[in-house]
């Protein structure tokens, strides 16, 4: 079945310009259509947001799509030439790795469908269009939906199936139902868990979260390598249990055997990574069950980190100077940031020359209120650094009073804006 434009030919210019008046008033309300549909699925399909990925996943996927198709109306460009909503396909990808059956996804877009032609016929209402040239633009949306959902779903389809090929000639959909029921929290057995997983719950682990950072291609083969390689220099015990989570991230965790919750583990190299936009994550050491999940986690939560704070490095561990305190600030990013411009004030902002300030403060403040320390690990001169503290403390809030009583919160503040920067400033 071919697919053209979303608009025919013969449609009168008036219906066309009544049809864009509704998808102008609907463009404008985007995000509040997308959590609309959200909504939907919580009640109608709530497997399909079981967890915080799926659910940021499947929340581009519909902005991708509402996008898609208004764009689609405008150019009126032939659908088979236009690429699938990349959000979208990496939700397909998703849903077969967690076992979502493609008549779901089939299900989730006929919820879509009805819910935004819904809201376009409220839109509709309010606009100052005769009455028989509503009827005409109802018949457009409603023929202009229906050709784009079918065609976007049998792209999608191709997806969803091809991925569930490839994800059982992987892995067994046993495998992964056994570590996402782990990960949620149900009953697991150790010896069924190690029966399954090749992979042990008693002993001590370290979660890793692999993927490719922005647009670059990285196939799902070199990511499991560099997991592999990493599992190896953390110092692993055995094979390393990996998962797909997605088009360009994995899942792995590394056991450690039999060594106490918060030994040492010497960090993996960043040269050893493979290509440069592969990235890692790591959370902490913990054991059992337990341990299992919270290292997921944290290294969850690192990843989350450095993606929307744009950290530089290509490996965040969870237990590095900052990162757990900057993860459950940035839980609320909005609210954080207000925070550290609160307890910052003219400390704040993006000028380099408070960006200098503000390391010198924070290094002088991990160093023990030391001068001479600060300098050394600084490389700077004792005078120097006595200069810039003292233009740093004149710059906090007048109610800070210096750093009496509040070194805690100026620490903590310093310590976010210098791992996440001022991308949060509005």
């Amino acid at each position: 079945m071919a697919f053209g434009p979303l608009v025919g030919r013969d449609v009168p210019p008036e219906v066309v310009a009544g049809v864009e008046k509704v998808v102008r008033r609907m463009e404008s309300r985007q995000l509040e259509l997308a959590l609309g549909v959200l909504e939907t699925f919580d009640r109608h399909t709530p497997e399909l947001l079981a967890d915080d990925e799926l659910k940021q996943t499947i929340m581009l996927s519909a902005h991708a799509n509402l996008a898609a198709v208004v764009d689609a109306w405008r150019t009126r460009a032939v659908l088979d030439d236009l690429p699938s909503p990349q959000p979208a396909v990496d939700y397909s990808i998703l849903a077969a790795q967690r076992g979502i059956p493609g008549q779901t996804l089939v299900y989730a877009y006929s919820l879509a469908e009805d819910y935004v032609t819904a809201e376009l016929f409220t839109e509709l209402r309010r606009t100052d269009l005769e009455p028989q040239i509503q009827l005409e633009v109802i018949n457009q949306i409603h023929r202009a939906a229906a050709k784009f959902v079918a065609w976007v779903v049998r792209r999608l389809l191709e997806v969803h199936s091809a991925e569930l090929r490839r994800g059982l000639s992987l892995r067994s959909s046993l495998l992964f139902s056994t570590v996402h029921a782990a990960l949620r929290g149900q009953d697991v057995r150790e010896p069924n868990f190690a029966s399954v997983t090749g992979y042990r719950l008693a002993q001590l682990h370290l979660a890793v979260v692999a993927w490719a950072d922005g647009e670059s291609e990285v196939g799902m083969d070199a990511l499991e390598r560099t997991a592999r390689i990493a599992a190896a220099e953390l110092g692993g015990v055995g094979e390393p249990l990996v998962l797909p989570a997605g088009r360009q991230s994995l899942w792995a965790w590394v056991g450690l055997g039999d060594r106490r919750r918060g030994a040492r583990v010497r960090m993996p190299s960043a040269e050893h990574l493979g290509a440069d936009s592969t990235r890692l994550a790591i959370g902490l050491p913990d054991a059992n069950l337990a341990g299992f999940v919270r290292s997921h986690e944290q290294a969850q939560a690192a990843r989350k980190l450095a993606v929307e704070g744009r950290l530089a490095d290509r490996i965040v561990w969870y237990g590095q100077e900052g990162v757990a305190i900057a993860s459950l600030l940035r839980r609320d990013p909005v609210a954080a940031d207000q925070w550290v411009r609160d307890v910052l004030g003219d400390l704040d902002g993006p000028d380099p020359a408070l960006a200098e300030l503000r390391e010198t403060l924070r290094v002088f403040l991990t160093s023990g209120s030391s001068y001479v320390r600060t300098a050394e690990r600084l490389t700077l001169h004792r005078n120097t650094v006595r200069y810039r503290v003292t233009r740093a403390l004149d710059r906090l809030p007048s109610h800070t009073d210096g750093l009496l009583g509040r070194s805690t919160d100026i620490l903590v503040a310093l310590q976010l804006r210098a791992l996440v920067g001022n991308h949060g400033r509005h």
